[in-house]
């Protein structure tokens, strides 16, 4: 007995089917809006892409000493006691887990506000130009 391959193809959408569909933007508890420097991550074993953002920045000194004025109040930073990280410090703001579909709109996304930012720097230049 052989078994047919059902396929179901639409010809018209329902008459009731909506012509348009709202996207609400709600900030979740958590929202906050950050400066991003660069990003790390790669491929999780479960086949999702992993990025974790992070900024850039000097180290800030986890501690510093300063003397006391004979009159108590606060005087210089005494500069050879400060204890410090050296280097530049990454501090890893989100990560972000998705999923290659994701991953493909985001690069497209990303690609449309890159020649958005060529757009604007050409509009600027040529105005330059008329201005000389």
């Amino acid at each position: 007995m052989a078994t047919e391959k059902k396929t179901h193809v639409r010809k018209s959408a329902p008459a009731d089917q909506p012509k348009t569909v709202d996207f609400h933007y709600i900030k979740g508890p958590d929202f906050r809006s950050i400066h991003v420097d660069g990003a790390i991550g790669g491929l999780t074993t479960k086949g999702f892409l992993h990025v974790a953002l992070f900024t850039e920045r000097a180290a800030i000194p986890q501690r510093t000493t300063h003397g006391v004025l004979p009159d108590g109040t606060l005087g210089n930073e005494i500069l050879e006691k400060r204890l410090s990280k050296e280097g530049i410090v990454r501090q890893m703001e989100v990560d972000l887990i998705v999923n290659e579909e994701t991953a493909r709109d985001l690069r497209i996304w990303l690609d449309q506000m890159l020649q958005d930012f060529e757009d604007r720097r050409k509009k600027l230049e040529e105005l330059r130009k008329g201005a000389d």
